[in-house]
């Protein structure tokens, strides 16, 4: 019998899913002469390896059944749709991930966490060897994980024309969805943050607005102030570095030109410093969903100053037991009533949350 791995590459060549990375040089080359044969193909191999005949008629209920009553046919066709799933994940854009910090849940309890920034600090030890207590803040946050889903189906349509490919096909779409889930969670609490009435406010010394707050050098210089600024609550400077400049695509450029040029060009009838001091010091990052209407708090204006999410995170992404992925599951046959062919259910378990306000500054633009 041919090795189930074989099988399993060889399907994923047949149907356009990346592979290179996921199997031995020798699995891969006995693949290669497997790679045009399709479902049909691989249920009769698994079957036969099984001792199980099915019938020769793939458009039958008994022939679907008996060709995925094997949990080895169900796992290697699930396995291509993980492939499939996950190669479309990656290469999807994302900037959720990169503002950030993941986190791992063990449950979907509501997780209460602590500021990090810490009362106290650190004093001579006194005679009698006794070293005072640091005291956590009692400011907090909650996380909580949520399940999103998904079905993902061969019909009976795929196995009489033997099309692996739309069936992958769907799994890729599944997979930049996913993508999609994550950043729409995000950009829905990050956007509904609004106009310097929660979590950025200028009570806080993270929020400003005005004329002077469109994105320029000026209003930059005003961002990086307020970063510096922030305290603990001892009222000592935090000591928190910006790293990341966010900002909503009608800014890209600009953000771009503030990164990257070396001059700032200013006007002719006054002599003054040309060089541009915030040449290369943040990421510019853009995101759609900053100025997505179909959001609650949408700005074409609104940017923001952040902090490394591995730093202090403005940010966090909790995961169930830190899987950061969608998985595919085998659902069963007829197990959907407007399906006639067999199912995979596909879940991405992951909740999103603000966490540290100390972490960014938010201009409103305008």
């Amino acid at each position: 019998p041919i090795a189930s791995d074989v099988i399993e590459a060889a399907l994923c060549m047949q149907a356009g899913v990346p592979c290179e990375d996921q199997y031995s040089d020798e699995t891969l080359d006995r693949a290669q002469k497997y790679r045009r044969r399709g479902l049909r193909w691989c249920a009769e191999q698994i079957c036969a390896a099984n001792g199980r005949v099915i019938d020769a008629d793939p458009g039958t209920t008994e022939w679907i059944r008996a060709a995925f009553s094997t949990s080895q046919m169900a796992g290697i066709v699930g396995n291509v749709a993980n492939k499939a799933l996950a190669a479309a994940f990656a290469a999807a854009p994302s900037i959720a991930e990169k503002i950030a910090a993941a986190r791992s849940h063990a449950n979907f309890h509501v997780h209460t966490v602590y500021s990090l920034v810490l009362g106290g600090e650190l004093r001579p030890v006194a005679p009698d060897g006794e070293i005072k207590h640091l005291t956590l803040g009692e400011e907090s946050w909650t996380r909580q994980v949520e399940t999103r889903g998904a079905l993902l189906s061969i019909t009976r349509r795929d196995l009489i024309n033997d099309d692996l490919g739309a069936f992958a096909e769907a799994a890729t779409a599944l997979g930049r969805k996913a993508v999609h889930a994550r950043e729409r969670a995000l950009f829905t609490v990050l956007n509904a943050t609004g106009t310097g009435v929660s979590f950025f406010m200028a009570a806080r010394g993270n929020y400003f607005d005005g004329a002077a707050s469109a994105l320029q050098s000026s209003s930059l210089a005003t961002a990086v102030q307020m970063f510096r600024s922030q305290r603990d609550p001892n009222g000592d400077p935090v000591m928190i570095e910006p790293r990341i400049l966010l900002v909503p695509t009608p800014l890209e450029q600009t953000a771009k030109e503030l990164m990257n040029s070396q001059y700032i060009l200013g006007p002719t009838t006054s002599k003054q410093p040309s060089t541009n001091v915030w040449q290369g010091a943040f990421t510019p990052l853009t995101s759609p969903w900053l100025n997505n209407s179909n959001l609650t708090g949408w700005s074409n204006t609104a940017w923001y100053l952040l902090a490394d999410p591995n730093d202090v995170p403005v940010l966090e992404i909790a995961y169930l037991n830190g899987q950061q992925q969608p998985i595919v599951e085998f659902f069963g046959t007829d197990s959907d009533p407007n399906v006639l062919g067999v199912t995979w259910r596909v879940y991405y378990d992951f909740g999103v949350a603000l966490a540290e306000y100390r972490g960014g500054v938010k201009s409103r633009g305008t």
